[in-house]
């Protein structure tokens, strides 16, 4: 959830409301939830529902977004975003997020290392630039207080 919750905040807007479906399906010794389907309303009015699943045998990701004029699909690697044409060629148009992805093996597919790089980057520019990163950490606060909500 830490993870993907901040592109969904950049993307989307600021979460007004959650809840969330929780619940453990394996006999694993663990003492929390191992699944969980959680809806989100966004500030902007963009509604959402996100599943997470920690024991998945094949870690994935998709993320479909869908509306009057805008379907889209991402299957969480940097190659797998489409949008439909609706007007023209009513096809599936590849989307091209990142102009190369850095990927280290024995990692899932989706885990690329350039958002890491751009973090570094990031706190860098603000130490010798003063320019302030899109992503801080009372935003970081704001989402573990929203996770917090999720596990309660």
């Amino acid at each position: 959830m830490a993870i993907d919750m901040p592109w969904l905040v950049s993307a989307f807007g600021d979460i007004a409301k959650v809840s969330a479906i929780k619940s453990k399906n394996t006999d694993l010794n663990i003492d929390y939830a191992d699944n969980y389907l959680i809806t989100i309303e966004h500030e902007t009015g963009a509604k959402g529902v996100f599943a997470v699943d920690v024991v998945s045998r094949k870690a994935t990701r998709h993320l479909e977004v869908y509306g009057e004029k805008l379907h889209l699909t991402w299957n969480g690697t940097s190659d797998s975003l489409y949008e439909y044409d609706y007007l023209e060629s009513k096809k599936d148009l590849q989307v091209n997020i990142e102009e190369e992805a850095e990927h280290v093996d024995g990692y899932a597919d989706f885990i690329t290392e350039n958002p890491y790089r751009e973090e570094i980057n990031a706190f860098f520019n603000q130490v010798e630039n003063g320019i302030t990163p899109d992503w801080d950490f009372e935003k970081d606060k704001t989402l573990l207080s929203i996770i917090d909500e999720i596990e309660q």
